[in-house]
């Protein structure tokens, strides 16, 4: 199901996906098969030690399958989703510029302490102005994934009215390079 919504988020963008055989953290397991996070304690929390080969695995991915001279957009961690931890970890391994965004939906509760914490030291905020049709691709993006559209919002018109006064709020979509 998610990948398929993947493909249809990114064919409304028009960007190419790559998909690994990696399942969200809630259906991994340890060697001895026991699933490595069971709660939302451990599922907004650190990487399970066992997953260090997988972080290691994904840089590897990463280093063959992105060139070095692009850009590499990676979540800051707000709210601190394991999977989300995973992808940045293994991108900082890279040694390369990264770009930073503001994970969504967990930013519209995130406080300034918060934001400020998850920021790498040499972060730089770079402001992108958004037009009517920039909002309308994110928020159909968004949309395309029907599986977790209603977990925080009612409607699709409930989020992209949400996400339009958001980027209002900010003078158009934030991202930090570092």
């Amino acid at each position: 199901q998610r990948r398929k919504e993947d493909q249809a988020a990114c064919t409304l963008l028009g960007v190419t996906w790559q998909h690994e055989t990696i399942p969200d953290c809630i259906y991994r397991r340890d060697a001895s098969g026991r699933h490595l996070y069971t709660s939302d304690e451990t599922l907004f929390g650190e990487i399970a030690p066992a997953e260090e080969p997988l972080v290691e695995h994904l840089t590897r991915r990463l280093e063959n399958l992105v060139p070095a001279d692009a850009h590499l957009v990676v979540p800051l961690t707000l709210g601190g989703h394991v999977d989300h931890r995973l992808v940045r970890r293994a991108a900082q391994k890279l040694a390369r510029p990264l770009w930073y965004y503001a994970d969504y939906p967990y930013a519209r509760t995130a406080s300034a302490r918060e934001l400020l914490a998850c920021l790498p030291t040499s972060a730089c905020l770079h402001r992108f102005p958004l037009s009517q049709a920039n909002l309308q691709a994110w928020t159909s993006a968004m949309a395309a994934y029907a599986s977790q559209l209603t977990t925080f919002w009612e409607s699709e018109d409930a989020l992209h009215a949400e996400m339009c006064a958001w980027a209002a709020s900010l003078g158009g979509a934030l991202l930090w390079r570092a």
